[in-house]
């Protein structure tokens, strides 16, 4: 009878809680390097942060599930708002396309309480459509909740407006209450929740400073992947306007302050390409963003981009040759910042 007594049986939120590197990635602290922006200096800089990815990937949870809402033809999306606040609790707001808010035949449940607050329910199960969206496993949202100490939704359309709250990392919650507005009114859903920092390893269980300096980063790369939209942190637009503007801030002086030429931009519908020149030789970067989600260990977008580059300085060194001059095509490289944010089909994340 011992050795029975070894096995158990998890609910899936139990399982979620318990072994959650398997849903968001490590929950342990780390020194990564990383672009970063330093905000004395006015752009981008390559520094060593204390980087939490399992927190990062549920607070990635709900801005992918805004910036997904920008395809949505249902309703034209002009903003995604981001609120931290000191203690960390975040809120992320946008008028896209509104959730329905009705209840499921099937189910007898709201959607919004499905979306948000039952394990396996998702609008992306269709591996017919081609639609560029992040989430398709029905993990997503739900794990920023069981992952929260609280957790709660606000969702408008059709004049009619939705509130729900979970806490005990989704294991309670209240009633959801449905009432009528005006229907001029616009879309919303509006998303608040408060991380459980202490189960990512944080002191004083609050967001760190290098975590704050990380989300910052990744809401401005919403940013540039979404110019059209107009995304703000804190209650403050970012400065830039374009794919080029945002590239421009990784362009950095010398030490005697000279500026190298501009970043060479190419931009389609399908996505943003940047070649940012250094003056001074240093390790080849790239970074990379697709449908939103950053790519840290590059891809095939990425790769596609560099070829394109070494390709060009190919034929630049055979065209030189004529003339007996030579450059050496690797170490110019390593002058070279490449970005790449493409939006592709729906991706396997």
């Amino acid at each position: 009878m011992a050795e029975a007594s070894k096995y158990k049986k998890l609910t899936p939120i139990d399982h979620v809680l318990i072994r959650p590197e398997m849903y968001v990635g490590s929950v342990d602290t780390s020194s990564s390097s990383m672009f970063v922006f330093d905000h004395e200096k006015g752009r981008m800089v390559w520094e060593s942060l204390k980087v939490n990815h399992g927190l990062l990937k549920i607070v990635d949870e709900i801005l992918l599930n805004a910036s997904d809402n920008i395809a949505n033809k249902g309703g034209r999306m002009t903003y995604i708002r981001v609120h931290i606040t000191e203690a960390g609790e975040i809120t992320i707001e946008n008028d896209g396309a509104g959730i329905p808010i009705v209840r499921s035949k099937e189910h007898k449940l709201y959607i919004p309480e499905m979306v948000f607050g039952h394990l396996l329910t998702s609008s992306n199960y269709d591996d017919t459509s081609q639609n560029a969206v992040a989430g398709r496993h029905g993990y997503g949202a739900k794990l920023t909740n069981i992952l929260s100490h609280r957790f709660s939704v606000c969702c408008r359309t059709k004049g009619k407006e939705f509130h729900m709250s979970w806490h005990d990392h989704m294991r309670r919650a209240t009633a959801p209450r449905v009432s009528n507005v005006d229907p001029r009114e616009k879309n919303l859903t509006r998303v608040k929740f408060l991380p459980d920092y202490e189960r990512f390893g944080l002191d004083a269980n609050k967001i760190s400073h290098d975590m704050k300096r990380v989300l910052h980063k990744r809401i401005m790369d919403l940013a540039a992947m979404f110019p059209s939209i107009e995304i703000s942190l804190n209650g403050v637009p970012f400065a830039f306007k374009s794919f080029a503007d945002y590239a421009m801030l990784y362009s950095s002086p010398t030490s005697s302050g000279e500026m190298p030429p501009a970043p060479f931009v190419y931009e389609s519908r399908n996505g943003a390409i940047a070649f940012i020149p250094s003056l001074t030789a240093g390790t080849r970067r790239i970074f990379g963003v697709v449908n939103g989600v950053v790519t840290h260990n590059g891809g095939t977008h990425c790769n596609a981009a560099q070829e394109v580059l070494q390709s060009s300085l190919e034929n630049v060194e055979k065209a030189l040759k004529k003339d007996n001059k030579v450059i050496d095509t690797n170490r110019v490289l390593r002058h070279f910042t490449i970005l790449v944010f493409s939006r592709a089909g729906a991706t396997e994340v």
